[in-house]
């Protein structure tokens, strides 16, 4: 029961969070919120639902813990996720990714991007992202649900987002799918 409420409440969340980036639910949307401003409030919508989720009822205590000099090899890895993160966010139109480039009257550009971190793999923000989680030296109980939902979330969503991706560059996409690998770099 402890871990019930945590769950539910990352459940709804990425139940919620699918659900407004569904293009006919965007559509329905744009009639409250207009479409230049869209992604930014899902964008700020998404990080102030995550906000409660440190409060929430968890066990006390670590599941595991570990000491120098063994952790500094996590730790490493941290940091290769974090360095991964941010330079997939480089090659990334981070404005357009982050919503405040819709504010813009100009159009924005789409293009496949294939380069840098998308030469190694498909979804390298979800890759890099689930490093830093998963080589966390402490295990709290709470780290570990959100880890292991994080990795979920990354791997589900990635399919869903190809499906987007599949219809908006076609064969090019298809191509991109055929040789490089969708989320771990190398397999």
């Amino acid at each position: 029961m402890t871990y019930f409420i945590p769950i539910l409440y990352l459940f709804m969340y990425a139940l919620l969070h699918s659900i407004l980036a569904m293009g006919r639910v965007k559509t329905q949307l744009y009639r409250l919120i207009p479409q230049s401003h869209y992604r930014l409030s899902y964008t700020i919508l998404s990080i102030l639902l995550l906000l409660p989720f440190p409060f929430l009822p968890w066990p006390s205590g670590h599941i595991y813990q570990i000491s120098p000099p063994q952790s500094y090899m996590l730790h490493a890895i941290q940091l290769i996720g974090f360095a991964g993160f941010l330079w997939s966010l480089h090659h990334t139109v981070l404005g357009d990714f982050l919503g405040w480039a819709h504010l813009k009257p100009s159009p924005l550009q789409t293009q496949l991007v294939t380069t840098g971190p998308y030469h190694l793999c498909r979804h390298p923000l979800y890759f890099f992202g689930s490093l830093i989680f998963v080589a966390h030296p402490q295990m709290s109980h709470a780290h570990l649900v959100l880890t292991l939902w994080l990795v979920i979330y990354f791997w589900m969503g990635s399919y869903i987002e190809e499906r987007r991706l599949l219809h908006q560059f076609g064969h090019t996409y298809q191509t991109y799918q055929e040789t490089t690998p969708r989320f771990i770099p190398f397999l």
